[in-house]
């Protein structure tokens, strides 16, 4: 298995956490995020390389369910307190297994409606 870009991480990292708060039934998010590119990709000010179209894709689309939603770069040296809780949680055994956790309720990205015929 090949080793994940920082850029790629810093996207798994933002859907697993837009996919949390949805299941909470949160309706507005402001994510902060320590990865420039992520930030500006998201934003539109810089392009998305082919490799992450994908987790873009699905971030936009999980950003679009919420009523209110904003991606904010933010060094994380701004931020020391959530980077040491990240190293934190990373030395833990996770109190829950994969399986252990509910699964995400679908999120329906259009629909159609049927023509009268």
């Amino acid at each position: 298995m090949l080793a994940a870009s920082p850029v790629e991480v810093a996207y798994r990292a933002l859907l697993h956490g837009l996919w949390r708060a949805r299941i909470t039934g949160t309706r507005h998010v402001r994510a902060y995020v320590d990865n420039a590119h992520l930030a500006a990709q998201l934003g539109g000010s810089e392009d998305v390389p082919p490799e992450l179209t994908g987790l873009y894709l699905q971030i936009r689309a999980l950003l679009n369910a919420y009523r209110w939603s904003r991606v904010e770069f933010l060094p994380r040296a701004q931020n020391a307190e959530a980077a040491i809780a990240a190293v934190e949680a990373l030395d833990q055994d996770p109190l829950l297994q994969e399986e252990d956790l509910d699964a995400p309720e679908p999120l329906v990205l259009f629909s159609s409606v049927p023509s009268a015929t």
